[in-house]
């Protein structure tokens, strides 16, 4: 949509194509030599005498935008950047790839909701996460239900937000406290909506306001800590080690699932990089609860083990641990976030080897850096060997025609630690 080679004036009089969310006839604004729509990160949109321009913003950029439906990543990127939303927001997305990524790219500096915030039949949701910013709802334009945030009819919808790093968040209403409703979401708990209600200072809800029997029907909600260690370690791989779940009935623990990342931060939570379409970046190993890879702890007690194989050397991984149960289970077990650093293991070899001399007494070598350090690299080892001139190569020589003499130059070896 941007314009390049073009008068300042001929800019502020080009017409906003149809799909532009500003409500502006005029809203092209000419920047750094170019006519743009929107404003670069970083800067904001200014009006002075009628002219429109760009603003470098002191400290972080607010932006307001106007509310929509996002019903797929396209419409999703139209708020990219958006602090503010005037009026109010609707998510009813189906699928797509890498939704959670992209809607945290684009709603993820959103704070302010001015209307109401409608989140409805959107499969591929796991969480919340992706409104990480979000401090207010402000129900100034709430529809005829009254309700200033609902939820209803997400089939994976499993948590809110992560309230460890999330500050909390104001849920308000033009008429008075605000109201939210969840229905049909099977598989989040009851609790963790009893726990919203109480970091956005809510009243008490009824079951028109929150289903008791349609909230988490799916999913085991009463869970239980379980712990967890690691155990031996490799540079590619490593042994999870963890305290059976002690169920009354034995027979609906069918068994255990391992989930683990990459995750060069200690700042992971279940619900990252996951969505229900396949967007999944934690890898899932199966154990089963009557596995026989167990051992007995100093203490004398079992413990479950699992090797998480083809792991890469010194590489910090996330790895959590949860029970699973049958259907119409309610109760189970899910450890913490936990984390583990594989061992080292020699680097590969350096690339690009070059060597040449300027003068009869000096070799000059330059490389790059191993492809995989998987370690602490600290320093270089260089060896090499004088070999004598083989007379026969040098007796082949043609005086006559070549005047200048041809380093013959022998291959050095480089090592890292």
């Amino acid at each position: 949509m941007n314009h390049r080679c073009i008068e300042e004036d001929q800019c502020l009089r080009l017409e906003k194509p149809r799909e532009a969310v500003n409500g502006k006839n005029y809203s092209y604004k000419p920047f750094n030599g170019s006519c743009v729509l929107e404003c670069p990160p970083g800067y904001t949109d200014e009006e002075s005498s009628d002219k429109a321009s760009c603003k470098k913003c002191e400290g972080p950029c607010q932006k307001e935008c106007t509310g929509m439906n996002v019903d797929s990543i396209a419409t999703a990127q139209k708020l990219r950047g958006c602090t503010h939303i005037v009026g109010s927001l609707e998510i009813q997305i189906r699928g797509g790839k890498n939704i959670v990524k992209e809607l945290e790219e684009s709603l993820s500096m959103i704070q302010v909701i001015d209307g109401y915030l409608k989140i409805v039949r959107s499969f591929p949701l796991i969480s919340l996460s992706f409104l990480k910013n979000l401090r207010a709802i402000r129900g100034n334009d709430i529809d005829n239900s009254k309700y200033s945030l609902l939820v209803m009819d997400n089939q994976n919808l499993q948590e809110l937000w992560d309230w460890d790093t999330h500050d909390g968040i104001k849920i308000l209403s033009k008429d008075g406290p605000g109201r939210i409703f969840f229905h049909l979401n099977p598989k989040l708990c009851l609790y963790k909506i009893e726990t919203l209600r109480k970091k956005a200072g809510l009243g008490p809800f009824t079951e028109y306001d929150v289903a008791p029997n349609s909230n988490g029907d799916k999913v085991a909600c009463n869970v239980t800590e379980l712990m967890t260690m690691v155990g031996k370690k490799s540079p590619w791989g490593a042994v999870i080690e963890w305290e059976p779940f002690v169920h009354h009935d034995a027979r609906s623990l069918l068994g255990y699932v391992v989930y683990y990342i990459e995750a060069p931060h200690r700042n992971m939570t279940p619900y990252d990089a996951r969505d229900a379409c396949g967007g999944d970046g934690w890898k899932v190993d199966d154990v089963s609860a009557t596995s026989n890879t167990t051992e007995t702890n100093k203490f004398g007690k079992k413990l479950h083990t699992h090797y998480l194989s083809q792991l890469k050397p010194y590489t910090q991984y996330a790895y959590y641990v949860r029970t699973y149960t049958i259907a119409t289970e309610r109760a189970g077990a899910q450890s913490k976030v936990m984390y583990f650093r594989t061992m080292p293991e020699a680097p590969s070899q350096p690339r690009s080897l070059i060597i040449w001399s300027n003068s009869s007494s000096e070799l000059i070598l330059s490389w790059l850096p191993p492809l995989h350090k998987n370690g602490n690299l600290t320093h270089y080892r260089i060896f090499g060997r004088w070999e004598p001139d083989d007379p026969n190569f040098i007796d082949q020589r043609n005086y006559c025609e070549e005047r200048e003499y041809r380093y013959r130059l022998f291959p050095s070896f480089l090592d890292v630690d």
